[in-house]
């Protein structure tokens, strides 16, 4: 009998340790989803920081486009181009790279049965240039840059 009674005074303080380390676990997961909460958080941010330049930069590529058809239409010199664009600083870049023949037409066999630029396939000629922007804000930089193809010369 006495041997029942010692077990039982073993087992007081089961409970005081079982509470204690339940709490400890409980302490341990909310730490773990606290931080990664936090960490989340400042993910999101910078995400949104990049995409506001991001789309400050694709802009700026619709800027270089626009460039682009006008110094063609107008005959007047590519220029660059600087400015704020929604709270984002953005240059953009747009040059001249080369020009060649649409491909198919007779023009790429010397002079064409139809004349010169002329040809079965309508003629034609490619420009291509290259358009960089860059957009800058207070906590980072994104830059594009793409090839532009401008197709002149051809019969509609």
């Amino acid at each position: 009998m006495r041997k029942i009674k010692i077990i039982k005074n073993r087992r007081k303080g089961i409970a005081l340790v079982t509470v204690l380390v339940i709490i400890a676990v409980l302490f341990i997961a909310s730490s773990a989803t606290l931080y990664l909460v936090t960490q989340s958080i400042k993910v999101s941010s910078s995400q949104i920081r990049y995409e506001g330049t991001f789309q400050a930069a694709e802009g700026g590529v619709d800027i270089g486009i626009d460039k682009v058809l006008t110094s063609y239409n107008q005959g007047t010199p590519l220029s660059s181009w600087q400015g704020n664009m929604a709270g984002y600083n953005v240059k953009v870049d747009p040059e001249f790279l080369f020009i060649m023949p649409m491909t198919g037409g007779s023009i790429l066999f010397a002079e064409g049965y139809a004349g010169i630029g002329q040809s079965a396939a309508k003629g034609g000629a490619a420009l291509f240039y290259r358009i960089t922007s860059v957009a800058t804000s207070r906590t980072g930089k994104t830059g594009l840059e793409v090839i532009y193809r401008k197709v002149v010369g051809t019969q509609q």
